[in-house]
């Protein structure tokens, strides 16, 4: 079974809707529990990563959807353009404006959590997938 048959067209709006929401959710818990310089942290790597995942993906998309070479490098260029300024933007905030690095690194783990979220759910819902195609075949 194809990998695009199991996660269909969905999955990364998915991820970017979990990522969100699970960068909210800790940033709460920072500052319900006291923890403002956390929660600033947390919502400043998250929002690195969440954009960072968003950019990401339409740029691929591009590229995939491009029907001729020359739009195809365009996009690639805009690919690298875009690692470059999100570098400048790590190093920005790692250096200029003092936040707190755990919650930094914190929010800036929320998309690796959720791809990993939606890599366990793709893997229950295939085998479930899998056993009714064998009951049904």
């Amino acid at each position: 079974m194809r990998l695009t048959k199991i996660a269909g067209p969905d999955a990364p709006y998915f991820i970017e809707r979990l990522a969100a929401l699970m960068m909210v959710v800790a940033v709460l818990g920072a500052w319900i529990s006291g923890e403002a310089a956390i929660a600033l942290g947390i919502a400043a790597g998250g929002a690195l990563s969440v954009v960072n995942f968003y950019v990401l993906r339409l740029l691929i998309g591009g590229i995939m959807r491009a029907a001729n070479p020359p739009s195809q490098a365009v996009l690639a260029m805009l690919l690298m353009v875009k690692f470059t300024v999100m570098g400048f933007a790590v190093y920005w905030v790692v250096g200029h404006a003092r936040l707190n690095i755990s919650g930094l690194l914190i929010g800036v783990s929320v998309v690796v959590l959720a791809v990993l979220a939606e890599g366990f759910r793709l893997a229950v819902r295939g085998n479930e997938s899998n056993a009714t195609d064998q009951h049904a075949g």
